[in-house]
């Protein structure tokens, strides 16, 4: 079982505020990421290190957008898997942590478990950590809790007070599985159809008052049995500038669908056009690897894939397999985990259940 961080190791990574500390452990979140585009007039950097001496830009998180009151909007990123085009948009990003964890959230329920749906109670959703904590995630495990008869859901707003409401109304109850990030107000949905249904931008309680939460659906995440999200290979492109390793501009990324140089099969038909959001373990956690090839064998095609022109042969480089067949020597693994939910494979979206009731933003 994977051993979680020492109590040192997490201090230091809540106290770590600087963008270049790249020896602790750092999570940058929408907060984060947002603070530092603001500061750099919307295009900073962040994440510098050894595997990115210029660090990675903001730009590739959020754009800026002309709503004075809501200035950046989520990135919307593109790359392939098992052949098919994949969008996505990218939320957190770990810096030297060798592990993410799932976290709970709560959500009052009637007595047969299903969640509240009364159009006069705006239930809050519990988060049990917040975006300050080292241990914050956006993935979450969905547990149900009974309100008593009397209780003004709109009171219970931490999870001290759910658990203890839990005890009294025969404990918890698995919901199961939720991609969720919580977000700032300066950040607005991803524009651009047809992913702007994916996000209800609404209020989420943590104990100190309203916050706003991108909420990106069920599933597509695996745990151990301690906890640890799954994460699964995502291939980046890069090149070299005055000896440095930066992304080349304007190339997509690949996603992979198992672990980096297994034999284990994909679960993903090529194309992806048949995949069913529920039945696959993978879709939100994703480890980088850059992919250095000389700069002068690849081409960017028309229809947005990779062609590799190699010793053997050219081929197209738009799924896990063919990027692992330039050989290991090509493809570095580096220490940056990136939430990154997958919001359409092919032809298939993944599509949320209806949006929680709207809370006022505080």
């Amino acid at each position: 079982m994977a051993t979680r961080m020492s109590v040192a190791s997490v201090l230091a990574a809540s106290a770590c505020g600087s963008q270049t500390d790249v020896e602790r452990g750092r999570l940058w979140t929408l907060f984060d990421i947002a603070d530092i585009a603001t500061a750099a007039e919307g295009k900073g950097s962040f994440v510098r290190g050894e595997d990115f001496p210029h660090g990675l830009a903001t730009t590739a998180f959020i754009e800026s957008t002309d709503n004075v009151d809501m200035p950046f909007k989520l990135h919307g990123g593109h790359g392939f898997m098992e052949g098919a085009v994949v969008n996505y948009v990218s939320t957190e990003i770990w810096q030297n942590f060798d592990h993410v964890w799932a976290q709970p959230m709560y959500r009052a329920i009637d007595a047969d478990g299903k969640p509240l749906d009364d159009a006069a109670v705006a239930e809050p959703w519990v988060f049990g950590v917040g975006p300050k904590s080292a241990f914050y995630s956006p993935f979450w495990e969905e547990y149900g809790f009974v309100l008593p008869d009397g209780v003004d859901v709109t009171t219970v707003l931490d999870a001290r007070t759910v658990l203890t409401l839990a005890n009294a109304t025969g404990g918890l109850r698995r919901l199961g599985r939720r991609i969720t990030s919580i977000e700032p107000a300066t950040v607005g949905r991803f524009a651009e159809s047809p992913e702007t249904n994916y996000f209800d931008d609404t209020a989420a309680w943590y104990g100190e008052g309203g916050r706003r939460y991108l909420d990106f659906g069920p599933g597509r995440f695996d745990t151990d049995a301690g906890g640890v999200v799954a994460e699964y290979p995502l291939f980046k492109f890069v090149t070299r500038e005055d000896g440095d390793v930066v992304p080349i501009d304007g190339f997509p990324t690949v996603l992979g669908t198992r672990a980096p140089f297994s034999a284990t099969p994909s679960t993903l038909p090529a194309g992806g056009a048949t995949m069913i959001a529920e039945d696959i373990p993978f879709g939100g956690l994703w480890r980088m690897y850059q992919v250095e090839l000389p700069r002068n064998s690849l081409t960017l095609m028309a229809d947005g894939q990779i062609s590799y022109a190699g010793s053997a042969g050219t081929f197209v480089l738009n799924s896990q397999g063919a990027v692992e067949s330039v050989g290991p020597s090509y493809i570095h693994r580096t220490n940056l985990l990136i939430s990154c939910p997958v919001l359409r494979v092919g032809d298939r979206e993944f599509d949320p259940p209806s949006p929680p009731k709207p809370m006022p933003v505080q």
